[in-house]
């Protein structure tokens, strides 16, 4: 894992439990996990950041993306995710302003206020190590069911980060992003 990756979540870390010890956070749910995908960073980077790409492409299972507003600094979206028969909405900003940490405010929905963070580092040549951390105001129920909610989130997360990993080994979303480039370029 790279330096910069590690700093950063160290000082989120150092951030976090100096608000909670002087009472400006309630205590935060909070749930991480790595993996490394074998492609350039830049290419993780875009992908990660594409929801429009998501949405049209699926590959999340039981996750819908359903983008309401997008432009290169941000993009909204509401993200639905069947849990058994019942459907979890929340509302999402991603802030596209640094490409190596990426933020997903959660700003409605059942974790709300919250976010999910993906920071990025090249782990050699053509690999690409990232970090997604779910960070979320624990109260009422979430904080009772604190421990159960991590080990779930923690699944969720790792799901979800070897979905996107076999999408970008698989080279469609290189594919796809060439093809867009073509279209648009005629």
């Amino acid at each position: 894992m790279g330096s910069a990756l590690s700093d950063k979540s160290r000082m989120a870390d150092r951030v976090t439990a100096r608000a909670c010890q002087y009472g400006m956070l309630m205590p935060m749910l909070e749930v991480s996990r790595s993996i490394v995908i074998q492609r350039a960073l830049v290419e993780v980077q875009a992908q990660f950041g594409d929801v429009a790409y998501h949405e049209r492409r699926g590959h999340h299972r039981g996750v819908q993306f359903l983008v309401t507003r997008d432009d290169a600094a941000e993009c909204e979206y509401d993200q639905i995710t069947r849990i058994g028969p019942k459907s979890l909405r929340q509302r999402f900003r991603l802030d596209r302003a640094d490409p190596a940490h990426q933020v997903n405010a959660l700003l409605e929905g059942v974790f709300a206020p919250g976010s999910i963070t993906f920071d990025f580092a090249a782990s050699g040549a053509d690999a690409t190590q990232v970090r997604a951390t779910l960070r979320s105001e624990a109260s009422g129920a979430a904080r009772l069911a604190a421990p159960l909610l991590r080990r779930l989130l923690g699944r969720a997360l790792a799901q979800g980060l070897d979905e996107d990993r076999n999408d970008l080994e698989s080279g469609d979303y290189a594919r796809r992003a060439e093809l867009g480039a073509t279209e648009r370029a005629q």
